[in-house]
């Protein structure tokens, strides 16, 4: 089941977070975060067990994906499409869905393409050790 997170779901997103995208954020971070009436968080839950996360901002009709968190075990499940069909189904203002992603994490290129993006530009040198950053965008048709 996908839900919006809240104050209970923070110590498993902090969790999820250092261990899948090597983010050492302090809590108070993510109360803030979900504090900001932009920023979008969501679960995903199953047998009463967070196996995954969503975080990204909502403004007007566009939705910038900042993450999405699957656990090893759920991953190439169908979970992390089934955040982009919970998206679609209950923001129908969304019209598009935007996101970068590392030149070289083609797991998440794939699962991107997969699901319908395609890459609209590229941000050359993006990333402190000099990988380019790949901006795909998925339009969506209501």
């Amino acid at each position: 089941m996908i839900r919006k997170s809240n104050l209970a779901d923070l110590k498993k997103i902090k969790e999820l977070d250092e261990l899948y995208l090597d983010h050492h954020l302090d809590l108070s971070y993510y109360q803030k975060e979900l504090e900001n009436e932009y920023l979008l968080y969501l679960v995903y839950e199953q047998d009463k067990e967070i196996i995954g996360f969503f975080e990204g901002s909502l403004i007007d009709d566009t939705l910038e994906i900042y993450n999405i968190v699957i656990t090893k075990e759920y991953q190439r499940s169908g979970k992390g499409t089934e955040f982009f069909k919970y998206l679609i189904n209950n923001y129908p203002n969304i019209k598009k869905m935007i996101l970068e992603v590392r030149a070289d994490n083609l797991k998440a290129i794939n699962f991107y393409k997969k699901n319908d993006f395609k890459q609209l530009n590229i941000r050359p040198s993006y990333y402190p050790d000099g990988m380019d950053g790949l901006l795909y965008v998925k339009e969506i048709e209501r």
